[in-house]
């Protein structure tokens, strides 16, 4: 029942009554009772009688919600307003109640005008009638329950007493002993108050229209096993009230299971009413079709069946993630800016409402679903359809995000200089707007970090400068993070002000012609040789500073030494001019590539497979295996190497004596001729031999360290973005919460910044050990600048950090001794932190400018783990996801057979699937997306994306072909080398002349963004005839110039020479063959530059021939043979698990 309508049903009743809020009618009473001295609970609070004109004294007109030419009678009835819950309950119970609190408030009036004109002797004589004695306890009663004060006199008490008495007697008269044992017979009491009301005509008079008879309860009557199911569906009446489906039908569900049989059937009913509910709001959100949403009601409430046992089982949080994402897109959000606001001196506002959050928060609660599900008790068939449901939800979802966020971010990037002029920039930038949109969607906000990394990486690039003194205004950077902030409010945040201060620094540097030419010619060589020069320096002077604190001297100062040499400094430049050169000539580079690699071929011959041929020998393996070589081994050689390691180490052995390295020669030699000694060598040589293996590996850990700290700082942001996210308000909220929200964030934004700044700029540096290395250098001429101011830092014996600081004792009142010493000296001694990290974001900067750009294509990263093509499929050390979530499906799959526990399986194959959404996405943008564009002069069918299947060392996906047969591209990784070709060629068979050759143009992008070594294709036309087969092995390619069964012969891929020449496998000895172009062979010595990749695609002038991309004097090879015969629906489809070597006409691999 709406409160207008129960108001006026009142008023029909009886024209006095008025429903007014509760602290309404706490004022009228404070205020006319004299108890404005009442705190916590004001006495009659259900109720009250007034004078007209004394309730205009304390209450405005509109406070009392009437028609504006209502007239109220001289006595008015105010009862107090239902809530909610009790509007939303049911109506008999409703008018039940007001019914009586109109009957008690009528009764009042009738008691006071009848009472006005009865003296004291006359209110006496009612009293004694009743008994004095059971009045005292009447009024003790009224007390207690809170319908007197302690103050209220006689004649107050009586009415109280008789309105009272007679509202139990009409509507619950069982409770009259039990609130009155002590009266007399209820027929005494009846004469006594039937002289001043008549109760039957006022019962029947406050009768509103549609109440039913009173029907009070009696121990007698009730069934208290059911009270338990009555209390779960009034706490499910509450949660419907207040708009919480889930909790309403997880109440429902529960209630169902206790409730009696009769009872069972429409609880359950009233719980898939509530998820009806439910998805009719995910649908007004998500706009679902009609045929979805039946299946969302058929198959969410099996989700109920678990979701009411447990402590928040997953099945109810799966159903919570669904509401959250309906409340998101319901309820506004707002943020309370008050730095905005005082920034703009009053003209921005204060709360601020973020209209894209909802759109950012939607997909997130979904995806939050999603990952529940593999844990949620179900069905398999129920899961699946579900899955699919939640997969279909989401993607609709990412639709809605993209739509919106997609043309602000265009028109942003498009206005800060990003103007496409060819297809491939135009595909470039749409590829950038793409990887910030799945940005916003993973992490439910944008950085300025995000927009720069994404364009330092992309391959459309910020333009140079217009002018110098716009580094000064702010560079394009700077006004996209300006515009994004403002049309991304609540989505984008902007820069902190150290960071816009860097890119002012850098933008000249590395935007400008000149900047440019300072920064390769003098900054980059010239400060990197002064840098190393400076390591090489502290290397030595900490030695030296040991040396003379041993002797008791005084060491040497930092900025003296060498650093006041004349040959040092003659050095370091002339080392500057060495690393000059190198950037400037590329012969130079070409030439110490070449002689690195000739010194470590020659190095592994010596060190390593010298000894491993002299070590396989038999002879030596014999006179090592005899009984006077194992002893000199054991008694005399290991002994030896182990007393030399102590003898070197610091604790004097060998300055000791004769008697001291005897004594330690035997102690080893009888340790390592022990179980012990034994053990403890296996543990060492197996400790090398893995220290070993992850040589190779040293630029992967190098990244995975990168990656590391990367993924910390994200974390970072992704806690401080919670924390801004709660501090927003939603929905309708009042001006309290309001204030409460505005002051947490004015104390909260200066403190996350501190947070922020601290940990990104300051302690991050000194952590990361990529980094450390540059901030103990900065330390060396960090710390003596700032002992030449003596305000901010003084030497200081008596401190147990050598220093000390004046400001600490400036700071101390305000922030005690301690914190202000930890602030100000932490502050100092983290300081070269600082320019660390200035130096290190650098290196993004350089990448953002076009005239910055790489000019040879290079491999990207697919997904999120960071991992090229080749990465994902090739197990190292920080690569290898594919084979590496296979391993742990496999496990995980093996111990669900054991204890069928899935949920570690499914949670594995959905990470596959992740994987396949990047492949898709990677192919789409970086090929599909080109050849379908217009202006690309792809003349064949429209493409897309099908199906991807992910093998531990393959990757094959579906190009899909409108009315034609779908083609498969598959990467393969064969011993470390990625392999590309075609596993099915569909309709790559019927393409003519001009549709092949821009095929080819794109897919040789796609090739080199994968990072492909190897196409199949390439290598089958490169072989003669002869060549019956061809494989890879770890030393390189393996090739059958006769039958399977005659001996191959190995080409070294790896050489770097220009003519591969065959050689025995095995043996590495020159054999009769072939010889190769290694550029003809191998893909990835065919360099493409991003120059060629823009040309190709632009319209060849009259007569011209029209331009295909690759090397100049040879063709490249990337598609399978075309037929004139299209191939025929009938075909039988090639079955993909199938496929061998053997299959393809030269042996494909």
């Amino acid at each position: 029942m709406k409160l207008e309508e129960l108001s006026r049903i009142l008023r029909e009743t009886d024209p006095a009554a008025v429903l007014v809020n509760r602290s309404v009618l706490d004022r009228v009473i404070q205020n006319v009772t004299g108890t404005a001295w009442v705190v916590w609970e004001v006495p009659h609070a259900h109720c009250f009688v007034v004078d007209r004109p004394v309730l205009y004294k304390y209450v405005e007109p509109e406070e009392l919600n009437l028609p504006h030419d209502y007239n109220l009678p001289r006595a008015v009835l105010l009862l107090e307003r239902p809530t909610a819950e009790q509007l939303n309950g049911p109506v008999t119970e409703l008018l039940a109640q007001y019914w009586r609190l109109l009957f008690h408030a009528a009764a009042h009036r009738e008691l006071d005008n009848r009472l006005t004109g009865v003296s004291p002797v006359g209110l006496r004589e009612r009293i004694d009638a009743i008994g004095a004695a059971a009045f005292e306890e009447a009024r003790n009663v009224l007390i207690q329950d809170g319908l007197l004060t302690d103050r209220a006199d006689e004649g107050v008490a009586y009415v109280e007493f008789a309105a009272y008495f007679l509202e139990l007697r009409y509507f619950n008269p069982a409770l009259i002993p039990v609130c009155f044992p002590s009266l007399p017979p209820d027929s005494v009491v009846e004469t006594v108050l039937n002289r001043d009301v008549d109760g039957e005509a006022l019962f029947k008079k406050t009768r509103p229209a549609g109440a039913k008879d009173p029907a009070p309860k009696t121990d007698d009557q009730s069934d208290e096993s059911h009270d338990f199911y009555k209390r779960l569906e009034r706490a499910a009446k509450r949660a419907t009230a207040a708009g919480d489906t889930v909790s309403a039908a997880i109440l429902h569900t529960r209630a169902a299971r206790v409730a009696p049989g009769y009872l069972t059937g429409p609880a359950q009913a009233l719980a898939r009413e509530e998820i009806g509910r439910l998805v009719d709001r995910l649908q007004a959100a998500l706009r679902l079709d009609d045929a979805d949403v039946v299946v969302w009601k058929r198959t969410l409430p099996a989700l109920l069946d678990k979701a009411d046992q447990g402590n928040r089982p997953v099945e109810a949080a799966l159903l919570y993630d669904i509401q959250r994402a309906c409340l998101d897109h319901e309820q506004k959000i707002y943020t309370l800016d008050v730095f905005e606001w005082l920034g703009s001196a009053g003209h921005k506002p204060i709360k601020r409402e973020l209209t894209g959050q909802r759109f950012v928060r939607v997909p997130a609660q979904l995806r939050s679903a999603s990952r529940r599900l593999a844990a949620a008790r179900l069905t398999d068939a129920d899961r699946q359809t579900l899955a699919l449901l939640l997969r279909n939800a989401l993607d609709q979802a990412e639709r809605q995000l993209r739509d919106k966020f997609a043309p602000l971010l265009d028109n942003a990037l498009h206005d800060a200089g990003l103007h496409p002029t060819s297809l491939p920039e135009r595909a470039a930038i749409e590829k950038t707007v793409e990887e910030l949109l799945d940005r916003i969607s993973s992490a439910g906000f944008l950085s300025f970090g995000d927009v720069r990394d994404a364009i330092a990486r992309g391959q459309m690039k910020l333009p140079d400068l217009s002018a110098h003194t716009e580094s000064v205004r702010g560079d394009p950077l700077l006004r996209l993070d300006r515009r994004l902030a403002s049309q991304l409010d609540g989505v984008y945040r902007r820069a902190e002000s150290y960071t816009r201060g860097l890119e002012r620094v850098t933008a000249f540097n590395f935007g400008t012609q000149t900047g440019r030419w300072l920064t390769r010619n003098v900054s980059l060589p010239f400060g990197a040789a002064f840098l190393v020069a400076q390591f090489i320096w502290l290397l030595a002077f900490e030695r030296m500073g040991k040396v003379a604190r041993t002797r008791g001297e005084v060491g040497p100062s930092f900025f003296g030494g060498w650093n006041v040499e004349l040959w040092f400094h003659a050095a370091w430049v002339g080392l500057g001019l060495f690393v000059l050169a190198v950037i400037r000539s590329a012969p130079l580079r070409a030439g110490l590539i070449g002689t690195g690699r000739l010194v470590y071929r020659a190095t592994r011959f010596v060190v390593w497979e010298i000894p491993a041929q002299i070590w396989g020998n038999r002879w030596v393996r014999a006179v090592l295996g005899s009984v006077p070589a194992q002893l000199l081994l054991n008694y005399v050689i290991r002994p030896l190497c182990l007393c030399g390691v102590l003898w070197l180490l610091p604790i004097g052995l060998w300055e000791a004596g004769w008697l001291a390295r005897t004594v330690t020669f035997l102690g080893t030699a009888f340790l390592v001729n022990t179980r012990f000694g034994w053990r403890i060598e296996a543990v060492l040589f197996e400790t090398a031999r893995r220290l070993l293996e992850l040589v190779p590996s040293v630029p992967a850990i190098l990244r995975w360290l990168n990656d590391v700290f990367r993924e910390m700082v994200d974390a970072l942001e992704w806690v401080l973005a919670r924390v801004e996210d709660w501090l927003r308000l939603r929905g309708r909220t009042g001006p309290v919460a309001i204030a409460v929200r505005a002051v947490a964030g004015l104390i909260w934004m200066p403190f996350a910044f501190l947070i922020r700044f601290y940990t990104v700029v300051l302690i991050e540096p000194m952590l990361n050990p990529l980094k450390l290395p540059l901030s103990i250098l900065f330390a060396k001429f960090i710390y003596p600048l700032l002992l030449l101011f003596p305000g901010l830092l003084l030497a200081d014996p008596t401190s147990f950090l050598g220093y000390s600081s004046p400001l600490v004792e400036q700071l101390a009142p305000y922030l005690t001794e301690p914190g202000a010493g930890l602030l100000v000296m932490g502050t100092l001694w983290l300081l070269p932190d600082a320019c660390t990290f200035l130096f290190w974001e650098m290196r993004e900067n350089w990448h953002l400018y076009r005239a910055n750009r790489p000019d040879a294509l290079r491999p990207v990263s697919v997904g999120d783990h960071g991992e090229t093509i080749r990465g994902l499929l090739r197990w190292g050390f920080h690569s290898g996801t594919v084979p590496r979530l296979y391993a742990k499906l496999r496990q995980a799959e093996r111990e669900a057979a054991r204890t069928d526990v899935w949920r570690d399986a499914r949670t594995h194959r959905a990470a596959l699937r992740a994987v396949e959404e990047a492949v898709c996405r990677f192919v789409t943008r970086d090929f599909i997306e080109v050849l379908n564009d217009r202006e690309s002069g792809w003349s064949g069918p429209r493409l897309a994306a099908g199906r991807v299947l992910l093998g531990t060392n393959r990757i094959r996906l579906e190009l899909v072909a409108e009315g034609a047969a779908p083609a498969w591209l598959e990467w393969d990784d064969r011993s470390g080398w990625l392999v590309a070709g075609w596993a099915e060629p569909g309709f790559l068979t019927t393409l003519s002349d001009d549709q092949a050759r821009v095929f080819g143009n794109a897919l040789a992008y796609l090739y080199k963004r994968a990072g492909a070594n190897l196409v199949r294709e390439q290598i089958r036309a490169e072989l003669s005839k002869e060549a019956q087969h061809f494989d890879l092995c770890r030393d390189g390619l393996l090739v059958w110039y006769g039958t399977r069964d005659s001996a191959p012969v190995l080409y070294d891929i790896a050489d770097p020479a220009p003519q591969i020449r065959p050689r025995v496998p095995g043996q590495r000895k020159p054999t009769t063959g072939p010889v190769l172009d290694a550029a003809r062979l191998m893909f990835d010595r065919t360099q493409i530059t991003w120059t060629q990749w823009t040309e190709v695609w632009r319209a060849p002038a009259p007569g011209d021939k029209p331009p295909r991309l690759g090397p100049a004097n040879s063709e490249l090879v990337l598609l399978p043979p075309r037929t004139d015969r299209p191939p025929s629906a009938s075909d039988p489809p090639a079955v993909l698990g199938s496929a061998r070597a053997d299959d393809a006409p030269a042996g494909a691999l």
